[in-house]
């Protein structure tokens, strides 16, 4: 869910499609059609513009939040599953699950700059804060990589568990991210702390399961 003004915008994966919701009376006030199986909403940081990956149609829509409507769909690669927006705005990250890579978005003309190959099953995404790093989890390789913006390359590869899928970078330490880990077999849930200066993990955190 995202918030923007006075509204709300909610996924709805059954009927492809984002709810705008009235935040005041909380009564759904626009429905929005994008493509097969939205997955993630992904806000440019001034909220102006809205991607969502849509999972079955190979494809990312670009809501204008202000006007409530698709402005624009852009073909990505296979299974488009997850995404983050860099802090500039500048750019929108996509991991896309069947094809190995992240699709690099445009934000001023909605295009496809350049499409990084990863590894096997990208999940999950984030952006450093000055814009100079993308973390990419890649659950079916057990590894965390790290692209650089410049040449849109991969530099460093960090191994993680043995399902890693969604990372976000720690709020007040930007040198240390957190990678949710789910062991297939096992069921058991892991968070991993990794330590970006040193490019390792240095500790990880059991999940207590509920009962």
């Amino acid at each position: 869910m995202l918030t923007q003004g006075h509204h709300a915008f909610v996924l709805d994966e059954k009927n492809d499609a984002i709810l705008v919701i009235d935040k005041a009376t909380k009564q759904v006030v626009r429905k929005i059609d994008v493509g097969w199986s939205p997955k993630k909403l992904i806000p440019t940081p001034d909220g102006s513009q809205l991607y969502v990956t849509n999972a079955l149609s190979n494809s990312v829509s670009v809501i204008d939040t202000k006007e409530m409507s698709v402005m624009d769909n852009i073909k990505s690669g296979r299974m488009p599953w997850n995404g983050a927006a860099s802090p500039q705005g500048d750019r929108v990250y996509v991991t896309n699950l069947k094809s190995d890579s992240v699709s690099v978005i445009d934000v001023l003309d909605n295009t496809i700059l350049e499409t990084i190959k990863v590894g096997r099953g990208p999940w999950g995404v984030a952006v450093s804060p000055d814009g100079h790093r993308v973390y990419v989890s890649n659950q079916n390789s057990q590894s965390i990589q790290v692209v650089d913006t410049g040449s849109y390359s991969v530099v460093d590869v960090i191994s993680v568990g043995t399902n890693p899928r969604d990372i976000a970078l720690s709020p007040d330490d930007e040198n240390k991210l957190y990678a949710l880990d789910k062991n297939m077999v096992t069921d058991e849930v892991e968070i991993y702390v990794v330590d970006l200066d040193n490019i390792k993990v240095v500790d990880s955190l059991d999940v207590p399961r509920s009962e």
